[in-house]
């Protein structure tokens, strides 16, 4: 993950409120996730951890100290933080259920990070897992992804894609440039992202991680190039 761009140089939770919906989002994650008030480890918007967590203990993660450090000035009602590589720090936390949503998966670009999560997932017994993940079917060269919002604009430009093929599950590093447009700044910067097709992400799951039942699902965000993974425990 590029650290600079989440340094608090950028006020991301303004671009997340802006663009997307992350009471939405949130809404989307209780249905997946049921009727429980069970704790849960979530990566990815902190509006939308902070809306789950009206409704249950929540332990937030992110890779970025300044994002970290802004949400537990905002979201004081969220049980726990904490800083680092998700795929790493669930190693250490026995939570039942694990939420990585918001695309964060779209900087995994080696198997490394899919090793390390599913070695992290299975040190405790876990009920339900929900990722989601960009998908490489519906992204082509020359492509966009446009945000609007009243008179502010955000679009990502599809500039490249290359293949990583010796990996499994195999990405797509995708290359684009991020334009965003607000009522008081602009600003715009070039990065990659990754992405996976469905197939391979189901074939590494059922791999991998053999005692969860594995299935696909809607995107978590609105109009959105991605997909969810949810994988359930078996029944003993």
């Amino acid at each position: 993950m590029n650290k600079d761009l989440y340094s608090g140089d950028i006020d991301w939770e303004r671009i997340y409120r802006t663009f997307h919906d992350p009471f939405q989002i949130a809404k989307r994650i209780k249905n997946e996730l049921g009727d429980t008030r069970m704790p849960i480890v979530f990566s990815g918007f902190p509006e939308s951890a902070s809306y789950l967590a009206h409704d249950m203990p929540v332990t937030f993660v992110d890779h970025s100290s300044s994002i970290t450090d802004n949400a537990k000035r905002c979201y004081r009602h969220i049980n726990g933080f904490q800083v680092g590589d998700i795929t790493q720090l669930i190693a250490t936390l026995p939570v039942t259920r694990i939420v990585i949503a918001c695309r964060v998966s779209a900087y995994w670009d080696s198997s490394e990070y899919f090793e390390r999560l599913a070695t992290s997932l299975l040190s405790f017994p876990r009920e339900l897992v929900l990722i989601d993940f960009f998908d490489r079917d519906l992204v082509e060269i020359g492509g966009r992804l446009n945000f609007e919002s009243r008179d502010e604009f955000g679009e990502w430009s599809y500039l490249g894609l290359e293949e990583v093929n010796e990996t499994e599950p195999s990405p797509s590093k995708l290359k684009i440039k991020v334009s965003y447009s607000l009522n008081d700044h602009s600003f715009s910067y070039e990065g990659y992202r990754s992405c996976f097709r469905k197939s391979d992400i189901l074939r590494w799951a059922r791999s991998k991680l053999t005692d969860y039942n594995v299935m696909l699902g809607e995107p978590l965000l609105d109009d959105d190039p991605s997909f969810s993974l949810k994988l359930i425990r078996k029944m003993s």
